[in-house]
């Protein structure tokens, strides 16, 4: 996401949503084509480096179109989308796999992301004031390896045994602590160290942290929870998800108007 949010920095919004759009695209039709667990984990990624682009730039998007006052009202409407998106998607995942095939769940991807792309290039009007930069390889490189390393430590420490955790976890601290002292020497750092200086950014990036955090630990936990424990289906499942669609939608919309205020 930030390596995404940089390049839209350097050369538009527009194209760079456009190609992570198109690779998530050519990444939903290699999954839903996949025949063993291997390929399907090897498009599971190349879908991956396309999804990185979509929700951090459409969001970027937002802030280009409308005026400071307008982004609160407007940051509500989506953050209700994506309320409905994350909860109803498990449900609708269900019903596809019940019904038909697991298959769909990619390929139901492709009109939708066809019709985003389609109304990018048609619609959005941008004025790009283009200037020579310097692209922040080593940054980006020492920011994927630094998390992915911490994230294969804490997720994976029963499987692939201590040794391996202590050396995935040592490459992860190190490289981000590098990445730290690299930042602040580079002059157009990947991710600018003077953002943290802005009391509003910290507290809203703490803030999100938390509820993320939070909402995704239920969104992870509870369906699994009621097939492996209660011995429930997975329509029961996204059904009981489903519910958490209303509060969510309510919520965001009524909190990005209070917010205006």
């Amino acid at each position: 996401i930030p390596i995404y949010g940089r390049l839209a920095d350097l050369h538009g919004r527009k194209r760079i949503f456009v190609i992570g759009s198109t690779v998530f695209f050519v990444g939903s039709i290699l999954c839903g084509l996949a025949n063993d667990i291997t390929t399907l984990i090897l498009f599971r990624a190349v879908q991956g480096c396309g999804a990185g682009a979509v929700q951090p730039i459409a969001y970027t998007i937002v802030g280009d179109i409308y005026t400071p006052v307008e982004r609160a009202r407007i940051q509500g409407m989506l953050s209700g989308v994506f309320g409905c998106a994350a909860i109803a998607g498990p449900t609708l995942g269900a019903v596809l796999v019940q019904a038909g095939s697991w298959r769909y769940v990619f390929w139901i991807n492709l009109p939708i992301g066809g019709a985003a792309i389609v109304m990018v290039v048609f619609f959005l009007r941008e004025d790009l004031k283009t200037r020579r930069h310097q692209i922040d390889i080593v940054g980006a490189i020492l920011l994927v390896v630094g998390i992915s390393s911490v994230i294969l430590a804490a997720d994976r420490w029963r499987q692939i045994g201590g040794n391996y955790i202590l050396v995935s976890a040592a490459v992860g601290i190190v490289s981000l602590v590098a990445l730290v002292q690299h930042e602040k020497r580079t002059p157009e750092p990947m991710l600018p160290a003077t953002l943290w200086n802005s009391r509003i950014i910290v507290a809203g990036s703490l803030g999100a942290f938390a509820v993320g955090a939070a909402i995704m630990s239920v969104l992870a936990f509870l369906p699994s929870y009621i097939q492996a424990a209660m011995g429930r289906s997975t329509g029961m499942a996204g059904a009981v998800l489903g519910i958490m669609v209303v509060v969510w939608t309510f919520g965001s919309i009524t909190g990005g108007r209070l917010i205006v205020h």
